[in-house]
């Protein structure tokens, strides 16, 4: 089974299309889910993302070898980078408590935060978001390592504006084929 976890519809919009998902009747989270996928809109936060991804795994008995995504949006404080740009996570910083995750893949460095930046402060690598930690934490309790993917498409820079529902469902348009071919 393939488990998704994305914090906005926008963010999921183009995998509920993609794979003809169809929304569960469930009142704790949004899920959207085929024979073969499950996906949940957890909302904003670690805290939400940890709750949806436990959640998530524990309703459809999710095995060891399973795999599991945070697929979504984040921020970059560095120049080079693009909006619109996709990043695999190879390891995590959560900022508040300075602890590392690594995952077992190639790819970036990104920060978990506790709140929207409007300052390169608190990060700590080039990428920020709010969901990773308390994704990779959930996950992490119901399927083996190897087996969990972050990916993060740029949807705004530290000193921008963020960006709207139907900015957000762009930057994921150019990636629907390499997304798509990570989750195979």
């Amino acid at each position: 089974m393939i488990y998704i976890q994305c914090a906005l519809v926008a963010e999921a919009s183009f995998m509920i299309e993609g794979y003809a998902l169809s929304k569960s009747d469930d009142r704790h989270f949004p899920i959207y889910e085929n024979e073969n996928i499950k996906l949940i809109i957890s909302g904003i936060g670690k805290v939400y993302a940890a709750s949806a991804t436990t959640y998530l795994l524990q309703k459809y008995h999710a095995a060891n070898e399973d795999k599991i995504y945070n697929i979504g949006t984040c921020t970059s404080k560095k120049k080079h980078h693009h909006i619109g740009e996709l990043f695999t996570i190879k390891k995590l910083i959560e900022a508040s408590t300075d602890k590392v995750y690594h995952l077992p893949c190639k790819g970036e460095s990104l920060t978990c935060v506790d709140k929207a930046l409007d300052s390169n402060l608190g990060i700590k690598s080039p990428l920020a978001d709010m969901e990773s930690v308390g994704f990779y934490l959930a996950a992490k309790k119901f399927i083996t390592s190897r087996h969990i993917m972050i990916v993060k498409v740029i949807s705004d820079k530290t000193d921008s504006t963020l960006p709207k529902e139907k900015e957000i469902k762009a930057l994921f348009t150019p990636h629907i084929h390499t997304i798509g071919a990570l989750l195979s």
